[in-house]
């Protein structure tokens, strides 16, 4: 039985453990400011539609086992 519930955290702790990561490596890694304009947007955007994406579907999976 601990093992069965212990599944259902399995994709959040995922999840954290990768922003967690993505923090630490923002801190030594920064984007360059002189990538071109158009690329450093496309950047952005990608970031925040994975960082949307990821929580939505944490929420949905974590709503479907309460």
């Amino acid at each position: 039985m601990a093992k069965e519930s212990a599944r259902g955290y399995e994709p959040y702790a995922w999840w954290l453990t990768r922003e967690q990561i993505g923090l630490c490596l923002r801190k030594d890694y920064r984007v360059l400011q002189e990538l071109p304009p158009r690329l450093l947007t496309l950047v952005r955007k990608l970031e925040a539609a994975d960082a949307t994406e990821d929580s939505e579907r944490a929420l949905r999976k974590r709503h479907r086992r309460v």
